[in-house]
């Protein structure tokens, strides 16, 4: 800010607590005179809102420090989730604030403005990817141009609005409360300096897509969209067919509209599955079929837009059903990363791995390496492979090579 400085990260956070303290009691007139020196801009807003919410915005980084979180991996996520709505005049700021804010011990991070956006981006993810933390592959974050930059990895300078970073951090619950892959763990080993080697199980191939759910859209929109959604399935005809796996293809419709999952505040985690009632409630709502009250209507948007929001209803060739990112399309496909808490959506390239690539497994055979490459595309809710299923039922192990 003003030079080069070390100060530890305790000294920082007794500041701020100290600050917020005295400016709303003892030291308030001399917040108020302060605040009115700061009119100018800082980043499109007052310069003075940004001193108020300082306070808020680094005990919320530090409740996600690691020392503070069992899973290294959660930490980086929540940690990362709440920079993505941050500015910076460089996006380079954002990635070495990340890392010092997780660095252990009061390590000094060093920025090197010498690295280029792109490289930085490729390295940080490469690192994360080979010590197993899969989550940085999920949501949309990903690079337009493959051939500069990897689809694997992640634009930590991206700037995401409030609305957006809202809709990511209570999809992340949902995330942290799935188990599709990660009695395995994690596989990940350098190819070359665009690609990487994963352990992993097909799933199935994309075969429709609806439209994309925005959050802008409202209850009525929501309502019709579940129809359109439904249309896609013939539900009115196959409503009581068995579905891949159990249940019902009523059962897996609803429940996947809510990702399985609802909020609650009486679980450690945050989330709880959707009671039979609220299925029964929805189904109601979507055709019609009683009159819900406004609290109850309330209630069951508040815990689906978060699930459909900025993404597409899907199904897959063998029937499956879920909601994926808003950019997947028919010929996509679904596959089970080692490690990963959801399935991953990847899309064939052209291209075909290199014999280095190659694990020389005969087809079909457990470490069998996909023929071509694939890109990632986001992660996804898969109605019946949230659990671990398709590990439980014997599937053969693969390895599949991301560009």
């Amino acid at each position: 800010m003003c030079g080069s400085l070390e100060i530890r990260w305790a000294t920082v956070t007794k500041a701020a607590m100290n600050w917020h303290r005295h400016a709303n009691t003892c030291c308030s007139v001399l917040k108020e005179r302060l605040y009115g020196a700061l009119s100018y801009s800082t980043h499109g807003q007052p310069t003075y809102m940004t001193l108020s919410t300082f306070y808020m915005n680094l005990l919320a980084l530090h409740n996600v420090r690691p020392e503070n979180q069992e899973s290294g991996e959660w930490n980086f996520m929540r940690t990362f989730q709440l920079f993505s709505n941050r500015h910076a005049s460089d996006p380079r700021d954002k990635v070495y604030g990340l890392l010092g804010i997780l660095g252990q011990d009061h390590s000094i991070i060093l920025a090197d403005y010498r690295i280029p956006m792109d490289d930085l981006n490729r390295k940080l993810s490469r690192q994360l990817l080979l010590s197993g933390q899969i989550a940085i592959l999920y949501d949309e974050s990903r690079h337009i141009d493959h051939e500069t930059v990897p689809s694997w990895a992640k634009n930590f300078g991206r700037t995401v609005n409030l609305v957006n970073q809202r809709i990511d951090d209570f999809r992340n619950n949902n995330r942290w409360d799935y188990k599709a892959a990660v009695s395995k763990p994690a596989s990940v080993r350098i190819c070359s300096k665009m690609t990487l080697c994963f352990s992993t199980i097909w799933v199935d191939e994309v075969l429709t897509t609806s439209r994309v759910f925005r959050a802008s859209e409202s209850e009525a929109d929501m309502k019709a969209y579940f129809r359109e959604c439904a249309g896609l399935i013939n539900f009115s005809t196959r409503k009581d067919s068995n579905y891949p796996g159990s249940g019902t293809v009523k059962e897996a419709f609803l429940r996947s509209a809510f990702g399985d999952r609802c909020r609650s505040a009486e679980t450690k985690s945050g989330v709880r599955r959707p009671k039979e009632s609220e299925l029964h409630r929805l189904r109601e709502w979507i055709w019609d079929l009683g009159d819900i009250p406004p609290h109850t209507r309330s209630h069951l948007g508040n815990n689906i837009k978060y699930n459909i929001c900025n993404r597409v209803f899907f199904t897959t060739r063998q029937g499956l059903m879920g909601f994926g990112p808003s950019n997947m399309r028919a010929g996509d496909e679904v596959w089970l990363l080692f490690g990963a808490k959801v399935p991953i959506v990847l899309r064939p390239l052209q291209t075909t791995i290199s014999r280095e690539e190659d694990s020389g497994v005969s087809r079909l055979q457990p470490g069998y390496t996909a023929h071509r490459h694939r890109a990632v595309i986001g992660d996804c809710y898969l109605h019946g492979n949230m659990e671990g299923e398709p590990l439980d039922n014997m599937a053969v192990d693969m390895t599949v090579v991301l560009r």
